[in-house]
């Protein structure tokens, strides 16, 4: 499935590697940033790429839960601030940084996130 704001593209193949995508005509060509899973195909584009963050969501919580690993969970935690935070600064005309910053400063996830330079609605 290949969608974009207006049309989806649904592929049937033989195949499911590079051979598939190649065969549908669309990666090949495209220059825009595509928003997959860690699917190594997807990555022999020359396009731009972004991993879809359910994905990177769950792949946080497996290390958590299966490999004891705390990084994860906070890790995961963050980025789910970091998503609300965006969301309401959505609705506002606050700054992500500046929200950050007022609301989280004393426990250090803002100087965290302003290190990342996040900018709101942008």
């Amino acid at each position: 499935m290949i969608p974009s704001e207006t049309t989806h593209y649904y592929g049937i193949h033989a195949k499911r590697g590079k051979e598939a995508t190649d065969a549908l005509g669309i990666l090949s060509h495209y220059k825009g940033t595509v928003v997959h899973d860690f699917w190594k195909s997807y990555l022999q584009y020359t396009c731009g790429h972004a991993f879809c963050n359910a994905h990177i969501m769950r792949e946080l919580t497996w290390a958590f839960e299966q490999k004891d690993q705390s990084w994860a969970n906070e890790l995961k935690t963050l980025l789910l601030e970091i998503n609300k935070q965006v969301e309401q600064c959505k609705h506002s005309k606050n700054s992500l940084r500046a929200s950050l910053k007022a609301q989280s400063s004393h426990d250090g996830k803002a100087q965290r996130c302003e290190k990342a330079q996040f900018t709101c609605g942008k």
